[in-house]
C-alpha cells in the first residue's frame, strides 16, 4: 500500500536518530546510510517535485554532516551517494525560474565550506566535475550550486584545490560558456572570487578571462536571459531605468567587480583590472544612456578613489608649496602614487571618448576631480591636479574640434544645487569648479576668517572636507595648510590659462569671466592678507612650517 508524506516524514526521522547513533560508534557502519540513499533514490520518482522538495530539506542536512564526517571514508560515501542522486535528479531538465536543482545541491556547498580536510574537499570538486560534464544540458539552477562550490574553492588555504577548481572553471569558460546563456552573470561572480582570492597568478588568468567573455555581453543576451525585465536591481531602480534595467543588469557585475579589485594589494593585479576595466567600456560604453553612465560614474568608477582615503605610504608634506614632494616617493609602494593617477586620468579619457552621452554628467566628473583635491593628502592633490589640467586639455581640443562649441547642455540628474532639465555650457561648468576649488583652498581659517568668495553656481559642489585645525586655530594641521598652498599655486594658472585663451572668444561668457576674476582677486587679497600677519607666519615657523628667517 501506498505510504502517506506524513509517514514518510516519521520514517525519515527514525532513520536519521539511527544513523546519527552508529555514526558516533569508533568503526561507524554505512548500513542505515545505504538504506537512507535507497529511499531518497525510490521517492525522487514517486513523489511529485513540490513534496520531493519537503522530503530533501531534511535529507540534505543529514547529507551534508555526514559529509563532513570525521571519518574520510563515511564522508566520501555520503558525498559520492550525493552525486549519484544528483546525476539522477538532473536528469530531468528543470524549468525556467524553478530551483530544485539548487535546492538539492546545496549539501555540497555545505560540505565544500565546513570540511576541514583536503581530500574530502578535492573529492566534493571532483563530484562537482563530474555532475557538470555528464549533465551539462540538463543543468539549469544547480549551476548557482557548482558556482558557489568553485567560489569557496577559490579561496581555499589549500593551492591545489584552488587551481583544481579554476582548472574546471577556465575549460567550462572557454568551451562551454554558450551552454551558460542563462547563468552567464552566476559564471562571472565565480571568476571574480578567484580574483579575489589569495593566489596573484589564478586572479591575474581570472580577469584576463573575464575580459574576453565580455563579447558575449550584448543587447540580445538581455533581451534573451531576462524577456519579462526580471533583474536584481531594485523595483523602483528598474522602474526608472526603463529598458537600460536589463543592459545594466548584466553589465553591473563585471564592471563592479573590477573597480572593487583597483584596489587589490597587488600592483599588477590591481593595473590588469583597471586597463580591463577601461577597456570593455571603450569599446562597449556607446551602448548605455546617458542615465547608466550616470550609475556608472557614482556606483563603478568614482569609488575606486575611495582607496586613497586608506593609503598611508604617501602622507608626505613639502617644504614649500613650490616644491615636488612626490619626486622622493617610491612609486612601488602606495596606491596614490602607483594607481591614482591612472585612475583619474582614464576617467578624463572615457568621459571625452563618450562625450556625446556623457557631456550633461559634465559638473559630476567636475566634482569627482574636486573631491580628490580639496583634501588633506598633498599627493593625491598634486595628483588629481595635473589630471584636472589635463582632462582640460583634451576637452578644450575636442570642443575646439566641434567648431568652438557644444552649444547648451541640458542636465540629465540632480546634483548639488543642481537640478534636472538645467541648461549650461562646458565653459560654465569649468569657471564655477574652477573658482570653487581655489576658494576651498584658501587658508582663511589660519587668518581666523570666515569670509570667502561667493560660489553660488548651481553647478558646483562643495568638497571641502578638510579643515586646516585639530583643535582650533591655535593647533593648525599643517599637512593639510600645505596642501591647501600646493593646490593654490597650482591652479591659479589653470585659470589664467582659461581666461587668457578664451577671453577674446565667444566661449565664456561675461558671467563666466566675473566668476574667475573674482575669485583671482580675493585669493589675492587672502594671500596679501597671509604673507604680512608675521605673528601666524612666526607661529607657523615655530611648529616647522615654512620657518620665517
Amino acid at each position: 500500500c501506498a505510504v502517506s508524506n506524513q509517514e514518510i516524514h516519521h520514517k525519515r526521522q527514525a532513520t536519521f536518530r539511527m544513523k546519527e547513533a552508529s555514526n558516533d560508534m569508533a568503526a561507524p557502519r554505512i548500513f542505515s546510510l545505504q538504506r537512507l540513499v535507497e529511499v531518497a533514490d525510490f521517492n525522487m520518482d514517486s513523489r511529485s517535485r513540490i513534496v520531493w522538495s519537503d522530503i530533501w530539506k531534511i535529507l540534505s542536512n543529514h547529507f551534508a554532516r555526514i559529509g563532513s564526517h570525521d571519518n574520510p571514508q563515511v564522508a566520501m560515501y555520503a558525498i559520492d551517494s550525493l552525486r549519484q542522486l544528483a546525476q539522477k535528479f538532473t536528469a530531468k531538465e528543470e524549468l525556467r525560474d524553478f530551483n530544485f536543482q539548487r535546492l538539492f545541491m546545496k549539501p555540497f556547498e555545505t560540505i565544500m565550506s565546513t570540511s576541514p580536510k583536503v581530500e574530502i574537499r578535492e573529492f566534493v570538486l571532483r563530484c562537482t566535475e563530474y555532475l557538470m560534464r555528464s549533465r551539462l544540458p540538463t543543468i539549469r539552477s544547480g549551476w548557482k550550486s557548482i558556482f558557489a562550490v568553485h567560489s569557496i574553492a577559490a579561496k581555499d588555504s589549500d593551492a591545489d584545490i584552488a587551481k583544481l577548481a579554476w582548472d574546471t572553471i577556465e575549460d567550462l569558460s572557454t568551451k562551454h560558456v554558450s551552454s551558460l546563456k542563462y547563468e552567464f552573470l552566476e559564471l562571472i561572480k565565480c571568476l571574480l572570487a578567484f580574483v579575489e582570492g589569495p593566489r596573484e597568478e589564478l586572479a591575474l588568468s581570472a580577469v584576463e578571462l573575464i575580459g574576453s567573455l565580455t563579447q558575449y555581453l550584448s543587447q540580445e543576451m538581455a533581451e534573451s536571459v531576462y524577456p519579462t525585465g526580471h533583474s536584481h536591481l531594485s523595483p523602483l531602480l528598474s522602474d526608472e531605468m526603463g529598458n537600460d534595467s536589463k543592459v545594466l543588469h548584466l553589465w553591473w557585475p563585471v564592471l563592479f567587480g573590477l573597480s572593487e579589485n583597483v584596489g587589490s594589494r597587488f600592483i599588477k593585479l590591481r593595473h590588469l583590472c583597471l586597463n580591463t576595466l577601461f577597456t570593455i567600456l571603450s569599446e562597449h560604453g556607446k551602448i548605455f544612456s546617458t542615465q547608466t553612465w550616470s550609475l556608472l560614474l557614482k556606483g563603478v568608477l568614482a569609488p575606486m578613489m575611495e582607496e586613497a582615503a586608506t593609503d598611508m605610504t604617501s602622507r608626505v608634506r613639502s617644504i614649500t608649496p613650490e616644491s615636488d614632494a612626490i619626486l622622493n616617493l617610491d612609486r612601488d609602494k602606495g596606491w596614490v602614487v602607483n594607481t591614482a593617477p591612472k585612475v583619474l586620468n582614464l576617467c578624463g579619457e572615457l568621459f571625452i571618448l563618450h562625450f556625446e552621452k556623457t557631456k550633461p554628467l559634465l559638473p559630476e566628473m567636475m566634482a569627482m576631480l574636486q573631491s580628490s583635491i580639496c583634501q588633506a593628502n598633498e599627493i593625491l592633490a598634486r595628483i588629481a591636479v595635473n589630471s584636472l589640467r589635463t582632462f582640460m586639455i583634451k576637452l578644450e581640443e575636442m570642443v575646439r574640434r566641434n567648431n568652438g562649441g557644444c552649444g547648451e547642455i541640458v542636465r540629465s540628474n540632480s546634483t548639488g544645487n543642481g537640478r534636472i532639465g538645467q541648461k549650461f555650457t562646458v565653459w560654465d561648468c569649468l569657471a564655477s569648479s574652477l573658482s570653487a576649488i581655489l576658494t576651498d583652498n584658501s587658508p582663511t581659517e589660519v587668518l581666523e576668517e570666515q569670509t570667502s568668495v561667493k560660489t553660488d553656481s548651481p553647478l558646483v559642489i562643495s568638497k571641502k572636507n578638510f579643515h586646516a585645525f585639530r583643535n582650533g586655530p591655535k593647533s593648525p594641521n599643517l599637512d593639510a595648510l600645505m596642501t591647501m598652498l600646493v593646490v593654490g599655486v597650482r591652479v591659479v594658472p589653470l585659470i589664467e590659462g582659461l581666461v587668457c585663451c578664451h577671453s577674446e572668444s565667444v566661449q565664456l561668457s561675461n558671467q563666466n569671466l566675473d566668476t574667475l576674476l573674482n575669485v583671482l582677486e580675493w585669493s589675492a587679497s587672502v594671500c596679501r592678507r597671509f604673507n604680512n600677519n608675521f605673528n601666524v607666519r612666526r607661529a607657523l615657523g615655530k611648529s616647522g612650517f615654512m620657518a620665517v628667517e
